[in-house]
């Protein structure tokens, strides 16, 4: 792999890293649901007013 190629890859995760902790850090410690699709609809609820919140900062 080039030097380039590397140093891009190397951004491109801390970013994606730095994003998902930040996202994670907001989430509840717990997250009660008694279905596998009503933990899905939470975390994508979650994931949308966290979008919407820090579209809106």
């Amino acid at each position: 792999m080039s030097r380039g190629i590397s140093t891009l890859n190397n951004l491109l995760v801390k970013a994606i890293e730095t994003v998902f902790s930040a996202v994670t850090s907001l989430f509840p410690k717990s997250i009660h649901a008694c279905t596998w699709d009503g933990f899905l609809l939470k975390i994508e609820a979650f994931i949308f007013a966290f979008t919407l919140k820090q579209a809106f900062i």
